[in-house]
């Protein structure tokens, strides 16, 4: 009797396993309707995510599932709620921001957040990568979850602490959505403003997205690195927890004057229990300007090192790597990567290739790695020299990428194939190219050089 008890609960187990997997299929499935705006199209999509079937795991802990100490489903009450209090675990605090510019800039600025979370005792909530430019939004560029791109999973394990993305937290009306919702489907929230105060914080497509009604307040001058009234002030880690302290914050919320209502006119002081920064794609911990320049840089080394790509997108990346070099997925060459922008001299990056093909040779005996170009340039001259150099192209062109893939496949795909390289060579105000030599240098040990 014992044994057939034992029996019966492994197998009612088994079903609500099975069950809660084909509900986040049907969830994947049903978020996202066009095929033509999709980072992969239907054989390529991520739905075997690691984090999908975690978090599944997650909320069958009645059944005897084991959890992780830092699964989401530790910071979340359940399922996702029509509203997002109902969801958030009374007894944890949260953060959460947005971030214009591209792909990479997003990036930095989800990775500064995280940072920023973990010396303030938050659990980061990350919103979507959203649109670049507002006419994106008009030719139906779609917003593209976060762990679509990146696997939260393996940077919760590495971490020991939960990441949780907003379509685990709330019903969104359309995950991939950024069009402008009714009233009625926004949900109020207070948030910090790092805009200066004369400014109108416009309404950004992840607050579409989302479905909330932000209203904002200024941060205090305190807490930026330079004149707090610039266009681009760099606000200082150490400075904002301060305020952001769920316990002893140096003031609290409700005591600085309103910025800035919300769109639907409500006038709403920064919450408490999930703080909310416009954005923090701008901030450092040492005063640096251009912290994210350098190995050490906290932000990179605590949070962004962990974040590695999807498996499909590697994938996906060995396959365009090996019609390129015209080898097997399986023997692909090292390689250095060469990002180029459209003002670059051809002739003085030779220089640089081979200044990091000696450095290779020194530090990895390793001769002769092959050359591949990253770059938007479409000029059919500048790609006769760079084959006349021998060198390779990443042609997405060829590749038909947009139409195969969707208009975000191209910013993942360089960052994948660059972040793959021995040896990295970018110009050293390019977020893309700062990003792909921290990847390069830590990932693999590589030789890398900003010019």
């Amino acid at each position: 009797m014992h044994s057939l008890s034992k029996n019966r609960v492994r197998a009612l187990r088994g079903v609500i396993l099975i069950t809660a997997i084909v509900l986040c299929l049907l969830f994947l499935v049903s978020g996202i309707s066009k095929s033509s705006v999709l980072l992969y199209p239907v054989q390529h999509r991520p739905l075997s995510d690691e984090k999908c079937l975690n978090r599944i795991t997650a909320e069958d802990i009645h059944a005897g599932g084991r959890v992780e100490e830092w699964d989401s489903s530790r910071v979340l009450k359940g399922i996702r709620t029509k509203r997002f209090k109902d969801n958030l675990k009374n007894d944890v605090n949260f953060i959460t921001s947005w971030t214009d510019g591209s792909l990479t800039n997003q990036f930095i600025g989800y990775v500064n957040m995280i940072y920023l979370g973990t010396l303030s005792n938050r659990i980061s909530i990350i919103p979507p990568f959203v649109p670049e430019r507002p006419n994106d939004i008009a030719f139906s560029v779609t917003a593209i979850p976060f762990g679509y791109v990146f696997n939260i999973s393996r940077a919760q394990g590495a971490m020991r602490q939960p990441i949780v993305e907003w379509m685990e937290v709330k019903n969104l009306v359309d995950a991939m959505s950024t069009a402008v919702q009714p009233a009625s489907a926004r949900e109020p929230l207070g948030c910090w403003s790092t805009q200066p105060a004369s400014g109108v914080n416009a309404l950004h497509p992840v607050v579409n997205n989302l479905g909330l009604d932000v209203g904002y307040t200024r941060l205090p001058l305190d807490i930026f690195v330079q004149d707090g009234h610039a266009e681009e002030a760099v606000l200082q880690f150490g400075r904002t927890v301060g305020y952001i302290d769920p316990v002893h914050p140096i003031r609290q919320p409700s005591s600085f004057a309103l910025m800035q209502p919300s769109f639907l006119g409500h006038r709403l002081t920064p919450d408490e229990q999930l703080t909310c920064i416009d954005n923090l794609h701008l901030a450092t911990s040492s005063g640096n300007l251009d912290e994210w320049d350098f190995a050490w840089a906290p932000a990179w080394r605590f949070v962004g090192q962990y974040l590695h790509f999807m498996h499909n997108d590697i994938e996906l990346a060995k396959s365009y790597l090996s019609r390129t070099f015209q080898v097997q997925a399986s023997n692909l060459p090292a390689f250095i990567a060469v990002a180029v922008p459209k003002t670059s001299s051809l002739p003085n990056l030779h220089k640089q290739v081979a200044l990091v093909q000696a450095n290779l040779k020194l530090e990895k005996n390793l001769e002769n790695a092959k050359v591949l170009v990253i770059s938007t340039v479409e000029d059919a001259q500048f790609w006769e020299n760079v084959r006349d150099f021998g060198w390779s192209r990443l042609d997405h062109f060829k590749e038909m990428t947009l139409e195969k893939y969707g208009h975000w496949a191209r910013d993942v795909l360089d960052g994948v194939v660059a972040s793959m390289a021995v040896g990295f060579i970018g110009e050293q105000h390019s977020a893309f190219a700062i990003v792909s030599a921290r990847r390069v240098q830590e990932w693999n040990g590589g030789v890398v050089n900003l010019i």
